[in-house]
Order: C-alpha cells, then structure tokens, then sequence
C-alpha cells in the first residue's frame, strides 16, 4: 500500500491548482494552506512579511514550506 503523508498531501493541492490554472499563484498558495490547516498542520513558521511563505509540521512527522512563487 502506497500512502503518502500530509505535507505531500498538501503539495498536490499545490500542483494540481498550479497545473489547473498554468500558473504558481496567489489562489495555489492560498489553497494549500488550506489543505494544510484542513490536515491538522501547526503553522511553525510564518515568513508572509517578507517572501509569502509558511512552514507547517503535523502529527505524522512531515513538514512543508509553503510559497506564493511555488
């Protein structure tokens, strides 16, 4: 069985609104970091004053940095 944790979770949603629209968005960064809060994931880092960006861990021991620009 090939699973795949929560922060990879979180990349597709990424991807898939990135290839939807061809583009690495505002709207893509925006529903990923939904997924993420939707998954349980604990925002650990919060960088939106100076690149747009968020780190979120959760309880499966990933993580993910989540971007504007991709």
């Amino acid at each position: 069985m090939n699973t795949i944790n929560k922060a990879e979770q979180v990349e597709q949603v990424y991807d898939e609104a990135a290839f939807e629209h061809n583009t690495h968005s505002e709207g893509c960064y925006s529903l990923a970091v939904h997924a993420a809060l939707e998954l349980g994931g604990v925002e650990v880092q919060n960088d939106c004053d100076y690149e747009c960006g968020r780190t979120f861990e959760f309880d499966d021991s990933s993580s993910i940095y989540i971007s504007c620009g991709g």
